[in-house]
């Protein structure tokens, strides 16, 4: 692919190179140690976020960036459907947890 299509041969075969890596590891790793793993929510996620990036990085999306945005942000909103409640607020526990352990700054004193 790169000497006939340069830069962008060697990224999709990197891409791809990459993908046929992570399904053979996973494979393998299953016949090891079985996991189950929510494929619908993963695939879903893997379209939405694949769909929002190639809708904002294309050549034509300056001149619609609103458009691409509510778009965006109504593909978000259908994968936070898929995923759950529960999963999201497992989240959001974690998140919190993650805020408070964070050092605060003091206030700066006036001397």
């Amino acid at each position: 692919m790169v000497p006939r299509w340069g830069k962008d041969g060697a990224a999709w075969a990197t891409t791809i190179a990459y993908g046929v890596e992570a399904i053979g590891a996973f494979l393998l790793a299953q016949r090891f140690f079985a996991l189950s793993y929510r494929v619908r929510e993963i695939f879903v996620a893997t379209v939405v976020a694949s769909s929002c990036l190639w809708l904002t990085q294309s050549g034509w999306a300056l001149r619609w960036y609103g458009l691409l945005l509510v778009l965006c942000t109504i593909l978000t909103l259908a994968l936070l459907m898929v995923i759950g409640r529960d999963d999201l607020r497992e989240v959001f526990i974690v998140f919190r947890k993650a805020r408070s352990r964070e050092p605060r700054e003091s206030p700066a004193r006036n001397h």
